[in-house]
């Protein structure tokens, strides 16, 4: 699956599963949002409409609950894996298919759990990339406008001065300079040296 597609990647976050031209997963998450418009299935199911916004894997939590907590997550993850492992030592078959099915879906909620998360970074990254772009034209400009001329396109800097450059320096180099250090413009997204916990023991993991 995505999980098995993104062995190896050594992004973070992780490459993004297209379908259609739309992150797989984060279509996952309100695939069946639907269903919460159908009054007969709420009612055959006794569960409230909220109950099934989010929940493509109709488990006992929503992912947005998941979001806000995923410690219990694992404490539930933790807890379905102990009854297979009773389940399997009692000889109870379908006890123990029925755990282990469970705990498979609850490691696919953890991918979606995950993914969502991702996004949130993916979307400040290219906000950040934005910004940096901006800034990167700003700066061009500045050069352009101390007599040096597109760096792009093949200008130099200012000649020598006793301007901001000092006698030795270009005054549009060290305004180039100076207008990357005021911005924080560094050319690289804010996700270059990102991390992604994944919490839980190793068992739980995904």
């Amino acid at each position: 699956g995505v999980v098995r597609w993104r062995e190896g990647a050594s992004t973070a976050p992780p490459p993004v599963f297209m379908w259609q031209k739309q992150n797989y997963l984060l279509k996952m998450v309100s695939d069946l949002n639907y269903l919460a418009r159908v009054e007969p299935l709420l009612v055959m199911l006794n569960v409230k409409a909220e109950a099934i916004l989010n929940n493509p894997l109709m488990l006992e939590n929503t992912l947005d609950d998941r979001s806000r907590d995923e410690a219990a997550w694992g404490e539930q993850l933790e807890a379905t894996l102990a009854a297979a492992d009773k389940a399997a030592m009692d000889g109870d078959a379908d006890g123990q298919r029925q755990a282990d099915e469970k705990a498979r879906m609850q490691r696919a909620e953890f991918v979606l759990m995950s993914e969502l998360k991702f996004d949130v970074l993916r979307q400040a990254d290219a906000g950040a990339e934005t910004m940096n772009l901006a800034a990167a034209d700003s700066v061009e400009a500045s050069v352009e406008n101390a007599g040096g001329g597109s760096p792009v396109e093949g200008g130099s800097a200012a000649p020598p001065s006793t301007g901001v450059g000092g006698p030795s320096t270009g005054e549009g180099a060290m305004a180039f300079m100076g207008a990357r250090a005021e911005t924080g413009f560094t050319g690289e997204g804010s996700l270059a040296n990102g991390s992604a916990g994944t919490g839980g023991s190793k068992r739980a993991s995904v």
